[in-house]
């Protein structure tokens, strides 16, 4: 570390009130430290000497006097911004963790490397590892007066990260910072001790004083706060920044009622030193890989959107107690009921605790889906979430639990449009002659639509045809599959409709036959769509049979088979 003691807040200060001389004094002083600024300490140094010698002379008149003046001023300004930016206080300072335990002792330390155009530090919150602080911005300046400035204490926990790759990831933090759903950050200094970077000040509860207060939320509210977190996680997950931060007392709920993330976790610590208070809070909230030491990705950050999802419906954490004991005890209970859940279809904690509440039951498979200890288990990414949510206020079907995998495949297959390449380049290579049925089915269709046009409507181009004949072909297979899920959660009503649709089959000269060559299409299609869930044929086949084997017995009863 520096033999002397650093004061970039006094030497401000001197600059501003014009006393150059003395400024000069403690810098050159302080510089002789360093071979890197003691020349350019030494060198202002003389300039001004030169400059005060010639005024004493009166070899200078006042307005050359003060252009000279000016730029030492200037000079002197820009040397301690280089020394205040400089890794080489970082790293000569990796030995002084922490300047303070004391949180007065530590903001003093902030204050005197702050830019001085913070002022007024009040602490908003304090870990063991951080404090936050409101600040109040000088007048002049383009942001808003009130910020929020978040100071590491402990440079021995931030892990070995070179500068280039602190600097990448804050560049990420901050491009996302500026969308909505996101506190923006504005600046970061990582090249000083004590670390800290400044972001907007959010005027508004934290959603955990939200949810202690019982504000009153309906579920529009909810569906709107879970989507605005959502939409903001994918944003980083995009470019695989991953939140690993995600509670309630670190979403703002701002004035106008949305949620703002506080930025994505960029400096990444080694917690060696942990007090009771700090380790409940983190199996609070954490995902069983962060407890256990596991590979993170974006399925860690879904694990802690699940747990604030539960909470938002039930106004109660999910993982609790009054020790840490009691909540990790609680965590094996929860995570050993959803086990048996899948296992042996035994309602669990999570639906016998939501079903009392307004959260739509679909969504309770959700959240489970969410809360699965494996990670592989939990959902590919955040758009097939967003989807779910989106639905909340939807009078949405609940999916019998062991075809959710199906569903959630064919989710994410209908948005590659290879997926319905495939199925019908397999089923017209099989069936030939159905390419033909499919166009006389198209032809009808468009008949009825041009009846509703007028005569003076211009034609369709062909390329316009082709393309609405292509999206017919993919709604159909939609519409087939759709069929089959929702059979198995009404089958009175749908078992009527599938049965009409057999009639109708058979008119058109389609046997049942040809219905299992339709879904054995389908199958394969799936597979190629989604080979994260089904790696082999072996991996779908049993779950197939049980899904469409009572349809196609309707479809044989009414077929003609």
């Amino acid at each position: 570390m520096p033999e002397q003691p650093i004061a970039i807040g006094n030497w401000r200060q001197l600059i501003r009130k014009g006393e150059l001389k003395e400024c000069l004094k403690q810098v050159v002083t302080w510089t002789t430290q360093f071979q890197e600024f003691v020349d350019s300490a030494s060198g202002l140094q003389s300039q001004f000497n030169t400059l005060e010698k010639e005024r004493q002379n009166g070899v200078l008149n006042h307005d050359d006097a003060l252009v000279r003046e000016n730029r030492i001023r200037t000079d002197l300004q820009d040397l301690v911004n280089k020394i205040y930016q400089s890794p080489v206080l970082h790293e000569r300072s990796k030995q002084l963790a922490p300047v303070s335990e004391d949180e007065l002792g530590f903001r003093e330390s902030l204050i005197e490397i702050l830019p001085p155009e913070y002022s007024q530090l009040e602490v908003l919150s304090e870990g063991d590892y951080n404090v936050v602080y409101k600040a109040t911005r000088h007048a002049g300046t383009e942001l808003e007066n009130a910020v929020a400035i978040k100071a590491f204490k402990h440079i021995s926990l931030i892990q070995d990260e070179s500068a280039k790759k602190l600097e990448f990831k804050f560049s990420l933090a901050q491009k996302y910072s500026n969308l909505d759903g996101i506190v923006t950050i504005y600046s970061s200094y990582m090249s000083v001790f004590p670390q800290f970077y400044v972001m907007r000040f959010i005027r508004g509860l934290d959603l955990d004083d939200y949810l202690e207060q019982d504000w009153p939320m309906s579920l529009h509210e909810k569906r709107r706060l879970l989507l605005r977190i959502a939409e903001a996680l994918r944003k980083g997950h995009q470019d695989d920044l991953l939140h690993l931060n995600l509670r309630p007392s670190n979403i703002k709920i701002d004035l106008d009622g949305d949620p703002q993330l506080l930025p994505f976790q960029i400096v990444q610590f080694s917690f060696t030193r942990r007090n009771i208070k700090r380790i409940k809070k983190l199996v609070t909230y954490w995902s069983p890989e962060q407890v256990n030491g596991g590979t993170l990705s974006g399925q860690t950050d879904q694990y802690s959107f699940g747990l604030i999802a539960y909470e938002l419906f039930t106004k109660k954490p999910l993982f609790k107690g009054d020790t840490v004991l009691d909540i990790m005890l609680r965590r094996f209970e929860v995570q050993q009921s959803i086990s048996d859940f899948y296992e042996k279809g035994e309602p669990d904690i999570l639906q016998n605790e939501l079903e009392e509440t307004d959260c739509p039951p679909f969504f309770i498979d959700t959240i489970r889906q969410l809360l699965q200890a494996d990670p592989g288990l939990r959902f590919q990414d955040m758009d097939e979430i967003i989807d779910e949510i989106e639905d909340i206020e939807a009078k949405r079907t609940r999916v019998k639990t062991s075809f959710k995998p199906l569903e959630r495949s064919f989710e994410r297959c209908r948005k590659q449009t290879q997926f319905y390449t495939d199925f019908y380049e397999s089923f017209f290579e099989q069936k030939p002659s159905y390419e033909k049925i499919f166009e006389q089915a198209f032809l009808a269709k468009e008949q009825v639509r041009n009846s509703k046009t007028s005569a003076s409507d211009a034609p369709m181009l062909d390329e316009q045809r082709k393309k609405l004949r292509w999206q017919f072909q993919h709604r159909m297979l939609d519409l087939a599959m759709e069929r089959m899920l929702l059979f198995h959660e009404n089958p009175p009503k749908i078992e009527e409709r599938i049965a009409k649709l057999a009639q109708s089959h058979q008119a058109f000269s389609i046997s049942p036959q040809d219905f299992e060559v339709f879904l054995d299409c389908m199958k394969k299609a799936l597979l190629h769509g989604d080979p994260d869930r089904w790696p082999s044929s072996a991996s779908i086949d049993e779950i197939w049979k049980e899904f469409t084997s009572p349809i196609l017995k309707i479809m044989q009863k009414n077929g003609g088979a």
